[in-house]
Order: structure tokens, then sequence, then C-alpha cells
């Protein structure tokens, strides 16, 4: 599963999860695999 903790260097927490999870998605795909 994806770990919040570990990205949040990339962005502070957003007020939607899906959609931080989505950004994070989009940012960093190679990391989902």
């Amino acid at each position: 599963g994806l770990d919040l903790k570990s990205v949040s260097y990339t962005n502070p927490p957003h007020p939607s999860t899906n959609a931080y999870i989505q950004e994070f998605i989009d940012r960093e795909p190679e990391k989902l695999r």
C-alpha cells in the first residue's frame, strides 16, 4: 500500500486524501511498481 508518511516530503497533506494520492501517482508512477 501507499505510505503517505514516506511521500509527505513531496507535499503537505492534501485536504482530499484521494486527490493527494492521485497527485503522488501522477508524479511518481515508478514507485507504485
